[in-house]
């Protein structure tokens, strides 16, 4: 999705002034720092280099009795709480995948935008200078 042709590379290396790859990058960050990811499933924020995520839909099991006594109840209590961790698990690893497939693609398109955006003002500024 980056523009990666030997072309706009050429240019971009040729005629970039010093610090517009930054400043892309931080027009980049400056759009994660205004707005929420856009999740999928989860809620993700990102702000100066810290972030945080929390899965929406996935409930973490409540703790179980443990005023059981009995060596049965014991082991079904456990079998019960063990299914209900990996389930939960499932769920947590489930989101997330949706979420940084979110993430990666406003990041790329967005990158790929700032992109296009630098090589038609340098274009722009190129017919300008060589006009009659």
């Amino acid at each position: 999705m980056i523009a990666t042709t030997r072309h706009a590379l050429r240019l971009r290396r040729r005629h970039t002034p010093p610090g517009a790859c930054l400043a892309a990058v931080g027009a980049v960050l400056s759009l994660l720092l205004v707005a929420p990811l856009p999740a999928a499933a989860g809620d993700a924020r990102l702000a100066a280099g810290e972030g945080t995520w929390t899965p929406s839909g996935c409930a973490l099991p409540a703790s179980p009795d443990l005023t059981i006594d009995d060596a049965e109840a014991i082991n079904r209590m456990l079998a019960e709480l063990s299914r209900k961790i990996a389930a939960y698990n499932a769920c947590v690893a489930a989101e997330a995948a949706a979420d940084m497939a979110a993430a990666n693609q406003l990041i790329g398109e967005t990158a790929t935008r700032l992109q296009q955006d630098a090589l038609a003002l340098f274009e722009a500024t190129r017919q300008r200078m060589t006009a009659p």
